[in-house]
C-alpha cells in the first residue's frame, strides 16, 4: 500500500514538472516572438525613415523610438539594428553612446569603431569640431586594429571635412589622400562620390581653383549614377547638387566669372531648393549669401539686402551661428556700399565681438577687411591685428592646425592611457579568478576534510554503539537463557509442588471419614494455604518476568531509532504491527533483523539527504514477515548502487535467514528497501 501511494506521488510530481516546463517554454516563446515582433516594426521604421523629409512629427516619432531602442537587450542583431537606426535616422547622441556601450560589452571591435564615428559625426553635424576630430580618430584606430579599409577610408574622409570647415586644408588633403589609399573594388560609389566632393573642398581652400572645379564637376556627374540613386534619397541628391553647384558658383566669384556664377546659382534657386524642407531651407542660406555677395561685386544691391535678411532669418531659425555671421558680415559690406554706415559700423563692431568669442578666425578676416576697406581713419591697427591673426589662422603658427594636432596627441595619449587600464582590469581579472580558484579549493578541502572527520566519527560511533548493542543482546540472551532456566524451574516446582501437594490434599480428602473430618480440617486448610502461597510467588516471578520482556528486540531497535534521531536532523518513525510478535523469532533472524537495520540506518544517515524515515513492521503473510525502510531523500540509481559493500552486507545477512531484499529508487524521489523474511 505505501509502494503505491510513492509511486502515485511520483507520477503526479512528474505531471507537474511537465506541466511547469510546459509553462516556461511558452513564456520563452511568447518573449521571442514579442521581441522578434519589437525588431520588425523598427525594421520596418529605420526603411520608412527619411532624414531629408523629416518634420518635427517625425522627430517626435523618432525619438520615441531611440527610446524602444535604449531598452532592447544586447546582442548582435540588436547592435546591428541599432547601428542602422543611427545611420539613418541622424538621432541623438545617447544611442550612439548606448551603441558603443553594448559593444564594449560584446568586446565587438568593429561596433566599437563604428560607434565612435557615429558619436564623432554627431558632434560635426553639431559643429562641436574638436570633439568630432577626438571621436573620428579613436575610430581611426578602431578600424585599424581590425585591418577594415572600408571604414578605415570612410573614418579619414570625415577628418578630412572637420579640417577642411575649420581651413586646415594641407592636413585635410593628406587625410584625403590617406582615404583614397584604403580604397578598394568594394569601396561603394557613394564614398568615393564623397571623397571627390571633399578634394574639390580641400583645393578651393588652396587656391587650386581649376583642380576644384574638375573634381566638383566629377562629383556632379557621379550623383547621375544608377548605383548611387539607388542608396541615397532624391532629397539628399538634391542637396549635394545645390552644395557642389554652389561651390561651383563661388569659384566662378573668384575667378570673376559673374555671369556663369549668376547662372547657377538662379539654377539652384529655382530647381532644387525645396522652401518646405528644413534641410534644403538651410542650403538654400548659404546659396543666399554667396547670391548676395555676387550682386555686390556686379554692383546691383537692389536684392542683396532681402537675400542677407532671408539668410539671417534661417541661420536664427536653425540656431546656426555661421549662416548668421557670414549673412551679417555681406550685410556691412552693403550697408558701406549703400552708404549707410550708421548701420554699417555698430554692427561690424558686434560681430567682431561675437566671433573674437567663439574663436572664429575666419570670420575675424573677414571682419578686419571690412575695416580696412571702409572704416576709414587710422587702419594699421586692423591691418595688424589682420596680419597677426592670419599667421594664425594660415601661417606657421596656425593655431587652428596645432589645435587639431593637439587634439590627435591627446586622443593617442587617452587611447594608450585605456589599453593600460584594459590590461590592468584583464591581469586584476585574471588574479580575481586565481584567488577565487584558490579559496574554493581551499574551501573544497576544508568541507572534505570535515565530512571525512564526519565520516570517521560516525563509523567510530556505529563501532561503539554496535559494540554497546552487542552487549547488551548478549546480557539480554544470558537474561533470556536465565528465564528458560527459572522456567524449567518453576514448572517442576508447579508439577512437583503444587500438583503433588493437590493430588495428596485431594487423595485425603476422597480418604476421610465423616467422623475424621472436624480432626483433619486445620491441616488440609493449612495445606491449601501453603499452595495459595506458593502460588501467589509464581505469579509474582511471572509478572516480572513481563516486565523484562519489554526490554527485547523491539525496544533495542526504538532505542537504537532514537539514537539516530538525536545525532541527525532526519524524523525516524517506527510503526509495528500490534499483532507481530518479533519476540517469537529465533535469535539468529532477530540478530540478523537488527544489524540490517542498523546498516541501513547508517546508510541513510550519510547518503540520502532526506528528512523523513520511516521503518514499518508487519506480516506479508501469514507465513511472511515484512520489513520496510522508506526515505524521502534524493534516492539513486539502483543499478548501480546496488553493487555497494553496505548493500551486499545486508543483502547476505538476509539471505542467511532465508529472506529476500528489495530495493525501489528513483533520483530525486526517494528509497524503499523491502525485507521479505519467512516467519518460521
Amino acid at each position: 500500500m505505501i509502494l503505491f501511494g510513492y509511486l502515485k506521488l511520483n507520477t503526479r510530481l512528474h505531471y507537474l514538472f511537465v506541466l511547469i516546463l510546459c509553462l516556461v517554454l511558452n513564456s520563452c516563446i511568447k518573449k521571442e516572438i514579442k521581441n522578434e515582433g519589437t525588431q520588425n516594426s523598427l525594421k520596418i521604421f529605420i526603411d520608412q525613415y527619411d532624414d531629408y523629409s523629416a518634420d518635427s512629427l517625425d522627430v517626435v516619432k523618432r525619438d520615441s523610438v531611440s527610446r524602444i531602442i535604449l531598452s532592447l537587450p544586447n546582442s548582435k542583431t540588436n547592435r546591428e539594428l541599432t547601428k542602422n537606426f543611427i545611420f539613418k535616422t541622424k538621432c541623438e547622441k545617447e544611442v550612439a553612446d548606448y551603441f558603443l556601450k553594448c559593444s564594449l560589452e560584446d568586446k565587438d571591435s568593429l561596433g566599437v569603431g563604428n560607434a565612435y564615428f557615429y558619436i564623432g559625426d554627431y558632434y560635426l553635424r553639431k559643429q562641436m569640431h574638436d570633439s568630432a576630430y577626438s571621436y573620428f580618430i579613436q575610430a581611426e584606430n578602431a578600424f585599424d586594429l581590425i585591418k577594415d579599409s572600408i571604414s578605415l577610408s570612410k573614418t579619414l574622409l570625415q577628418k578630412a571635412v572637420v579640417l577642411s570647415k575649420n581651413g586646415v586644408f594641407s592636413e585635410a588633403e593628406k587625410q584625403v589622400l590617406h582615404s583614397l589609399n584604403y580604397n578598394t573594388s568594394e569601396t561603394p560609389i557613394y564614398h568615393k562620390q564623397m571623397q571627390f566632393m571633399i578634394i574639390g573642398d580641400v583645393f578651393s581652400g588652396l587656391g587650386m581653383l581649376d583642380d576644384a572645379t574638375y573634381f566638383y564637376s566629377q562629383a556632379l556627374d557621379m550623383l547621375n549614377y544608377d548605383e548611387l540613386k539607388s542608396v541615397s534619397s532624391p532629397g539628399i541628391n538634391n542637396l549635394k547638387i545645390v552644395y557642389l553647384t554652389s561651390s561651383l558658383g563661388n569659384i566662378y566669384i573668384e575667378q570673376e566669372k559673374y555671369d556663369q556664377a549668376d547662372a547657377l546659382f538662379n539654377k539652384i534657386i529655382e530647381k532644387y531648393i525645396d522652401s518646405k524642407n528644413l534641410n534644403s531651407e538651410r542650403y538654400y542660406a548659404y546659396v543666399a549669401i554667396s547670391l548676395a555677395n555676387l550682386k555686390m561685386k556686379q554692383h546691383n544691391l537692389s536684392k542683396v539686402y532681402s537675400l542677407l535678411e532671408e539668410a539671417i532669418n534661417i541661420g536664427k531659425k536653425n540656431k546656426n551661428r555661421i549662416i548668421i555671421h557670414s549673412a551679417q558680415l555681406s550685410l556691412v559690406e552693403y550697408y558701406y556700399l549703400n552708404g549707410q554706415k550708421e548701420l554699417a559700423g555698430p554692427l561690424l563692431d558686434t560681430i567682431n565681438t561675437e566671433v573674437k568669442e567663439v574663436g572664429d578666425f575666419k570670420s575675424q578676416l573677414k571682419a578686419l577687411e571690412l575695416y580696412i576697406a571702409y572704416a576709414g581713419g587710422d587702419s594699421s591697427k586692423y591691418f595688424e591685428d589682420y596680419i597677426e591673426i592670419g599667421k594664425l589662422f594660415k601661417g606657421e603658427t596656425n593655431l587652428v592646425k596645432n589645435n587639431f594636432i593637439r587634439i590627435k596627441a591627446e586622443t593617442a595619449k587617452l587611447l594608450k592611457l585605456n589599453r593600460q587600464l584594459s590590461d590592468k582590469n584583464k591581469l586584476l581579472t585574471v588574479i580575481g579568478a586565481c584567488l577565487f580558484v584558490i579559496i574554493c579549493s581551499i574551501l573544497v578541502i576544508y568541507l572534505y576534510r570535515s565530512k571525512m572527520k564526519e565520516v570517521r566519527l560516525i563509523k567510530m560511533f556505529q563501532r561503539d554503539t554496535e559494540q554497546y548493542y552487542n552487549s547488551v543482546i548478549n546480557i539480554q540472551n544470558y537474561l533470556n537463557l536465565v528465564k528458560d532456566r527459572e522456567r524449567s524451574s518453576m514448572a517442576k516446582e508447579l508439577n512437583d509442588g503444587v500438583l503433588n501437594r493437590l493430588f495428596a490434599t485431594r487423595f485425603s480428602l476422597i480418604q476421610l471419614g465423616e467422623k475424621e473430618i472436624e480432626s483433619k480440617k486445620s491441616i488440609l486448610i493449612d495445606e491449601i494455604l501453603e499452595v495459595e502461597r506458593y502460588i501467589r510467588d509464581i505469579s509474582h516471578t511471572i509478572v516480572n518476568e513481563q516486565t523484562i520482556e519489554i526490554q527485547g528486540v523491539e525496544q533495542l531497535i526504538r532505542e537504537l531509532v532514537l539514537v539516530y534521531s538525536k545525532e541527525s536532523t532526519i524524523k525516524f518513525k517506527v510503526e509495528i504491527d500490534p499483532l507481530l510478535d518479533i519476540e517469537s523469532l529465533s535469535h539468529q533472524k532477530k540478530i540478523n533483523i537488527y544489524r540490517s537495520i542498523q546498516e541501513m540506518l547508517q546508510n541513510v544517515l550519510i547518503h540520502s539527504k532526506c528528512n523523513i524515515c520511516t521503518i514499518y513492521f508487519g506480516y506479508k503473510t501469514p507465513s511472511l514477515l515484512e520489513l520496510k525502510i522508506v526515505d524521502n531523500g534524493k534516492g539513486f540509481d539502483s543499478r548501480v548502487t546496488k553493487k555497494g559493500t553496505g548493500l551486499l552486507n545486508i543483502k547476505e545477512r538476509i539471505e542467511l535467514i532465508n529472506g529476500k531484499v528489495f530495493i525501489i529508487s528513483k533520483i530525486g524521489g526517494g528509497t524503499t528497501f523491502l525485507f521479505v523474511i519467512p516467519i518460521s
